[in-house]
């Protein structure tokens, strides 16, 4: 058997991906310490969206949609700075950032730039 080791979850729509991947870390988990503090965290694994039609995240509580579209909006964007998007979503982004007001989770700025 090799160290390495993927997991492959199916779903037929983005919510059914998300909870299974949540049971997932529930039971395979690593524990890690993150920025935020304790995480659990599960390596190599592969999600896979049957329908791709089926590719809206619903599960958030209403006050969550809000961030969601703002944090969305930033990636599409891709910038690096805080203040050109993830902060309006959360200032949380701003306690984060570097010195420069610089972050590196941006993962729009990686995918499109």
């Amino acid at each position: 058997m090799s160290a390495y080791t993927e997991k492959m979850l199916i779903a037929n729509s983005v919510d059914e991906l998300v909870q299974e991947g949540i049971k997932n870390i529930e039971k395979t988990g690593i524990k890690i310490w993150s920025t935020s503090g304790p995480a659990l965290q599960s390596n190599n694994v592969t999600y896979v969206l049957e329908n791709s039609y089926n590719r809206i995240h619903t599960l958030r509580a209403p006050t969550s949609v809000k961030y969601f579209a703002r944090e969305l909006y930033a990636y599409l964007c891709g910038s690096l700075k805080a203040s050109d998007g993830l902060s309006s979503a959360s200032k949380f982004w701003d306690k984060i950032a570097d010195e420069n007001g610089m972050i590196n989770s941006n993962y729009g700025y990686y995918i499109f730039y």
